[in-house]
């Protein structure tokens, strides 16, 4: 029997497809009638345009620099619920987790390219790595999102568990266990 392929398990699939779309929108945008939707931008005076990637660049890093955060939240918690899930989810966990920040690092590389290729005479090219760094920044952010929900239930379960713990009190600590003095 065939095992079916999961782009949960493979976000390098889903950044593949990506960079497939980008390529088949820019060719089908220069060798057919289709609109260029980024001929708009390129009229625009190549400072402006680079200023927008270079916001982009800003925004992507951020993302990068928060999947790191929630890779170390992930990562530092020691108790038996999170050594279990980080063992259980194994490989699809480390792939996600790489996938998170590699993907805002690659869109923010691309950003920047694209900065650069708009001022130094490339503005034909420029909106295509732009394209591409906003799938890529998009695609991270949704798992990324999707990590951290998960990584919430699992510290829910340690909080669920630590606060059961705290209430279980031995018979002796009941009310009408308390010595008179106590009272007082």
């Amino acid at each position: 029997m065939r095992s079916q392929l999961n782009v949960v398990d493979h976000p390098i699939l889903v950044d593949g497809a990506l960079f497939v779309l980008v390529l088949a929108h820019a060719v089908f945008t220069w060798l057919t009638p289709v609109p260029n939707i980024w001929e708009p931008m390129i009229q625009y005076d190549a400072g402006v345009q680079s200023a927008l990637y270079l916001a982009f660049f800003g925004a992507a890093a951020l993302v990068s620099s928060f999947a790191g955060v929630v890779i170390i939240f992930g990562l530092t918690p020691q108790s038996i619920r999170w050594q279990r899930f980080r063992v259980e989810a194994g490989e699809t966990l480390a792939r996600n987790w790489t996938s998170t920040s590699a993907s805002g690092f690659v869109g923010a590389g691309l950003a920047l390219a694209a900065g650069v290729a708009a001022l130094s005479g490339g503005t034909w090219l420029a909106p295509w790595l732009f394209e591409l760094a906003i799938g890529l920044v998009a695609h991270s952010s949704v798992r990324l999102i999707l990590l951290m929900r998960k990584l919430i239930d699992v510290i829910r379960g340690d909080d669920v568990e630590a606060v059961r713990k705290a209430d279980d009190r031995p018979a002796s600590d009941a009310p009408w266990n308390r010595n008179a003095s106590a009272n007082d």
